[in-house]
């Protein structure tokens, strides 16, 4: 999986629907491609009044072309990583 960072998109365009298509033209993949997308991280820019942007954190996966896509978005220099979610495992009480 990769997870991308500040991933900024219009207020308007708040929807997961929007977002994975906003993903996958930022992307430079069909829509079709990405899955398991899941939002990390969910935020307001509002410094700029008139312009409000909804800024996320995102993890998903794109098929076969996850090194292809991931070496694209670090060409753009954008904030991206590998994504392994993490388990913990609660102790076990006596």
């Amino acid at each position: 999986m990769i997870q991308i960072q500040q991933f900024k998109i219009s207020v308007e365009d708040d929807r997961t629907e929007q977002i994975k298509t906003k993903l996958a033209q930022y992307c430079g993949v069909p829509e079709d491609e990405i899955s398991h997308l899941k939002i990390l991280k969910k935020s307001i820019d509002a410094r700029k009044k008139p312009e409000v942007w909804m800024v996320y954190t995102l993890a998903f996966s794109c098929g076969a072309n996850e090194g292809k896509v991931l070496k694209r978005l670090q060409k753009k220099r954008a904030a991206v990583s590998t994504y392994a979610p993490v388990t913990y495992h609660l102790p076990q009480g006596n």
